[in-house]
């Protein structure tokens, strides 16, 4: 068959065709969940309470609430942070995941911060792990973020702690996507580690890598939704105010799955005040440890320089004549952004 005689019209619609048949090609490449539970839970001498969530459309959402105090008491030969009391707990952290496996591989990212005194929540989009639903409903992981954040902030009131997300690679695009659409009054930090603009900028990114897809970026606009894209929401009017939260992004300037690229220009579209931190390590969420796949992760120094930072919102939660936290600078890298404030709105003529 010769397409050459095709009126533009017609070459239009097959090629509307093809890209909405590349469009679940392209969920899949995002979205890669398993239902398995990893062991590893076990294998670090954890326990988890196993909590589940109703999204907004009744859909039933796996979680884990893993206790601070117990791992404390499971591992008396790791050094908590200075002054913790036995029982104490002193914050609540909540972890967006990546987009492979599931949350039972995954919490172990945030494992440290049990020993900081923070209780981790963590849970599964839908078609993750034990959750309900399919991941080709993007409305409706949203919607699991939504219901995520507002169980944490809930959390975090009753028991009077500070709160802070944790967003690693698509779970950044989660994160904020859910902010924008919802109300917190116990988040003090957001941490983004290894985020991406946008569905579509990295699908193109992607497709310009290979010579032979080159031609055929412009797919990455047609075929990718932008619908859960953090980058555009951002830089959203209507949701920018939702964004005043100190942030801090991570990255790595070698990072061979999302582009330095993509990082720069997600920390760029933030309008809170904003710290970016990178390393020259090769790899992908890799600014916090080096390895998690040998018990407690071992340390680095921007995990190090976060403990300070987290020590500090402890610290002016609990004794507001503290605000300004410790002093003490660490070794932090080859590349540590000043603070940038968000600017103010201009005054009204």
């Amino acid at each position: 068959m010769e397409f050459k005689n095709l009126p533009a019209s017609a070459f239009l619609i097959v090629s509307l065709v093809f890209a909405s048949g590349l469009s679940v090609a392209c969920t899949s490449l995002f979205f890669q969940p398993t239902a398995i539970r990893y062991p590893y839970l076990e294998i670090d001498q954890l326990s988890a309470k196993i909590v589940t969530l109703k999204s907004k459309d009744e859909t039933k959402i796996s979680a884990w609430e893993i206790s601070s105090v117990e791992a404390r008491k499971n591992h008396p030969e790791i050094l908590p942070a200075k002054n913790l009391k036995p029982n104490e707990v002193r914050g609540i952290a909540l972890q967006f995941h990546g987009n492979a496996q599931n949350m039972t591989s995954h919490y172990r990212f945030q494992m440290w911060l049990l020993f900081e005194g923070w209780d981790v929540l963590t849970f599964d989009y839908r078609g993750y792990g034990m959750s309900e639903g399919s991941t080709s409903n993007l409305g409706g992981i949203e919607k699991d973020g939504e219901v995520a954040i507002e169980w944490a902030n809930k959390i975090a009131r009753d028991k009077n702690l500070p709160l802070i997300i944790f967003a690693q690679s698509l779970g950044a695009s989660l994160a904020i996507s859910s902010l924008a659409e919802t109300s917190v009054d116990r988040l003090k930090l957001l941490v983004v580690d290894s985020g991406f603009y946008s569905f579509t900028s990295i699908a193109r990114e992607k497709l310009g890598g290979v010579w032979f897809l080159w031609p055929l970026q412009w797919l990455g606009w047609l075929a990718v939704s932008n619908d859960l894209s953090a980058g555009p929401k951002l830089e959203n009017p209507a949701y920018r105010q939702r964004f005043s939260t100190e942030a801090i992004f991570l990255h790595s300037v070698n990072d061979p799955v999302v582009s330095n690229l993509q990082g720069e220009k997600l920390f760029a579209a933030y309008p809170g005040e904003k710290l970016r931190w990178t390393t020259s390590d090769p790899g992908h969420v890799n600014t916090l440890f080096a390895e998690v796949d040998q018990g407690i992760p071992p340390r680095t120094p921007y995990r190090e320089k976060l403990k300070l930072k987290l020590r500090a919102i402890q610290g002016a939660w609990f004794d507001p004549e503290a605000a300004d936290g410790p002093k003490a600078e660490s070794k932090a890298g080859p590349i540590d952004r000043p603070m940038i404030k968000a600017a103010k709105p201009p005054a009204s003529k």
